[in-house]
């Protein structure tokens, strides 16, 4: 269920142990009842620190029919907010009631659908943050995650023959693969050259101790291209 669709499933009512917090979330529908300006409003005039989903104009409601595109908005505070108060700032944006944001890292996940692979798929990069807002961490990999993606290098490397750092890091940047670049770059790197050498120096072996049959010269080293 949407976090916002918490508060719509209970009538729109709002228990009284979500009356005060540091950040709420609330929806917003361009092109309709939210403002132009709505970016100078909450910066300029009310100086928030707050964030932006992309505009949503690809979801579709459980019949299979296109939802009302929208924007979906955390805005945070250092300290604690009424209900009363976040429905001014919903008010000035004509945006339906506001919700108390329980889990920020969820929210700006979903704000791309992020663990929610059954929805469209927004871009992180279209995330707009102002006031301060941060986001980086919310996308930290969990320790789980990163194993999973050496393990999709490490089979990319038999997969492809790769004996090299060099050419592992040359594939991996050619592909463009953010999560591969930081596993090869700031996490496994010395793993990873110390696996690729002695990958290397297997094949190498292997190739010496072919049958002396083959004859000199019929033995070649695929790497450097050289007689062994």
């Amino acid at each position: 269920m949407c976090p916002l669709s918490i508060v719509q499933h209970f009538g729109g009512k709002v228990m009284g142990i979500d009356k005060r917090g540091r950040n709420w979330t609330f929806v917003g529908y361009p092109g309709d009842s939210l403002p132009d300006n709505y970016c100078s409003l909450l910066t300029d005039t009310l100086h928030l620190s707050w964030c932006e989903s992309p505009v949503h104009d690809a979801d579709l409601n459980g019949d299979g029919s296109e939802k009302k595109q929208h924007i979906h908005f955390i805005v945070s505070f250092e300290g604690n907010k009424s209900f009363e108060q976040i429905k001014e700032i919903t008010d000035l944006l004509n945006c339906p009631i506001p919700q108390l944001c329980r889990n920020v890292r969820s929210m700006v996940r979903y704000m791309i659908h992020l663990d929610n692979p059954d929805k469209h798929q927004y871009k992180r990069e279209e995330i707009k943050v102002h006031g301060g807002f941060s986001i980086d961490e919310y996308f930290s990999r969990s320790q789980t995650e990163n194993r999973d993606i050496l393990k999709e290098i490490l089979k990319f490397c038999v997969d492809n023959q790769i004996l090299e750092f060099c050419d592992l890091v040359e594939a991996v940047f050619r592909m463009e693969n953010n999560d591969w670049i930081d596993i090869i770059t700031c996490r496994n790197t010395m793993f990873l050259s110390a696996y690729l050498k002695s990958r290397h120096f297997r094949e190498q072996d292997a190739l010496r101790d072919l049958p002396p049959a083959l004859g000199r010269g019929e033995v070649i080293d695929r790497l450097s291209g050289k007689e062994i």
